[in-house]
């Protein structure tokens, strides 16, 4: 996670380095890195901050538990749970730490679960370790609970999907809207150009503004998505994911390139225009990826 961090902050630098070349002002580099400078304060921040979220790793933490639970098997298996495609991450390791607690150190479980709960930071698996703790406490059978908690979970997991669907096509919406209007005014403002002396410097920032908007759009869009790991994390062998990857990463660097080569020959105007030749495959794949993706979703509806 910490390299792909680091990668996507490379290439915004990388870009806006080669902007600010461009314009010769250094300017938006260092609004770039001023912006990389606070994301990264923003994410140590954040993993300090409590949430309050059902996710989907205690989802399928909870009902990894109650399927061992299911065997009557002794106590410390609930909290040391093996898994094929790893751990859950932070709720693992807050378990293995209350089952060290519990029978190495002899805390017992209802005490060992109150010695942790100040390093848990989301507030369900908090207030979820503090109802099993006290069923443990009470001698009863933690499958019946856990069951319950699984379907509870599920439910809350479900609503929270469905709002993060709808906010996403508002989003989407929303990004249409912005796309639509920057480029008429790109368009707009390139077709003055011809007409009335305009500085290069105004037309370049504006395209570089049109596409950074719609580029912070995208990723909001992206962020707001739920992400299922099965294909987001596991699903690499997906060649048409590949090949899309592959052609808009081609294409954006021959665009780049293109631009860079012919800005001090042919001036503005037209490095822009000869710029934007190389990024006409991509959208053509990407309009038969929205198409393929159109398809599916005719016969299997979100």
């Amino acid at each position: 996670m910490k390299r792909r961090v680091v990668g996507q902050l490379a290439a915004i630098l990388a870009a806006l380095a080669v902007a600010a070349y461009v314009l010769g002002q250094p300017l938006p580099f260092a609004v770039g890195f001023v912006v990389g400078g606070v994301r990264a304060v923003l994410g140590k921040l954040s993993r300090r901050i409590s949430v309050g979220v059902v996710d989907e790793d205690l989802v399928y933490l909870v009902t990894h538990m109650y399927a061992v639970a299911t065997g009557k098997p002794p106590r410390k298996r609930l909290f040391v749970l093996d898994s094929v495609l790893g751990d859950y991450g932070e709720y693992s390791r807050i378990l293995k730490r209350i089952a060290m607690l519990a029978v190495e150190w002899g805390y017992g479980f209802a005490r060992a679960i109150r010695t942790v709960l100040g390093e848990v930071r989301n507030e369900v698996f908090r207030d979820f370790l503090l109802r099993l703790g006290e069923v443990l406490n009470m001698g009863e059978d933690p499958a019946k609970f856990l069951e319950i908690e699984r379907r509870a979970l599920l439910s809350e997991y479900s609503a929270v999907y469905t709002r993060a669907i709808e906010s996403a096509r508002v989003l989407l919406g929303v990004y249409v809207s912005a796309a639509s209007s920057s480029i008429f005014l790109a368009v707009t403002l390139a077709l003055m150009a011809f007409l009335h002396p305009i500085p290069p410097e105004a037309l370049l920032a504006s395209h570089f503004g049109v596409a950074g908007l719609l580029a912070i759009l995208a990723y909001i869009i992206h962020r707001a998505l739920p992400q299922d790991k099965l294909v987001h994390d596991y699903g690499h062998g997906n060649p048409l994911r590949s090949r899309l990857r592959i052609v808009t990463l081609t294409c954006t660097t021959l665009s780049v390139a293109v631009g860079v080569a012919c800005y001090p020959i042919l001036g503005p105007y037209l490095a822009i225009a000869l710029s934007a030749l190389p990024l006409i495959p991509a959208g053509v794949y990407a309009k038969r990826v929205e198409n393929i993706v159109r398809e599916i979703d005719s016969f299997y509806p979100i």
